[in-house]
């Protein structure tokens, strides 16, 4: 029990159990179990998730101040998701370590990308062969639709990035679900 409330105190994205647990007699008990303790952390006093978050270099501080403006731009307007491309897995990254209460869904054009984004907590990842960045989110929006992870006249926060005149910008706005 003290590793799995642990694992979510350090801010882990998954949990798995071991080879004996998995193997053993109360396998589906014991993912019960987890869940419960993982819940339960993530109520607790220890989610410091929304404060805590470090840079791993100094290019990357201006980026989380936008994510973390998503985040609260999210909880402001009610909207039910939050959706980015990613090609690296980075912005997924970080729009999951605030586990936002909004469904997390991130485009990529990358398979490496797509099977990372699968372990990051909250996060609906989304593959299309698209090059044309733009196009990947109402892929996306149009994907979780299909799946009834949101519906018409819902209101998500779009994250992305894009090169004007040479130079990469960080864009957030609000999109309504057609």
């Amino acid at each position: 029990m003290g590793d799995v409330s642990n694992a979510v105190i350090d801010h882990a994205d998954a949990v798995m159990l071991s080879g004996e647990s998995a193997n053993g007699k109360y396998p589906v008990e014991t993912v019960e179990i987890m869940t419960r303790i993982i819940e339960k952390t993530e109520e607790s006093v220890y989610d410091d998730v929304h404060e805590t978050l470090e840079c791993e270099k100094d290019s990357c501080a201006d980026y989380i101040v936008i994510i973390r403006s998503a985040y609260e731009l999210a909880k402001s307007f009610n909207a039910q998701a939050l959706c980015a491309v990613s090609v690296s897995s980075y912005t997924a990254k970080l729009i999951s370590h605030f586990r936002p209460t909004q469904k997390i869904i991130v485009a990529t054009n990358n398979p490496k990308t797509f099977s990372q984004l699968s372990i990051l907590w909250g996060v609906s990842g989304y593959l299309f062969k698209d090059k044309k960045l733009e196009n990947l989110i109402d892929k996306a929006v149009a994907e979780a639709k299909i799946e009834k992870k949101l519906k018409k006249n819902d209101k998500v926060v779009v994250v992305m990035g894009r090169v004007v005149d040479g130079e990469k910008m960080r864009l957030v706005g609000v999109k309504k679900v057609g």
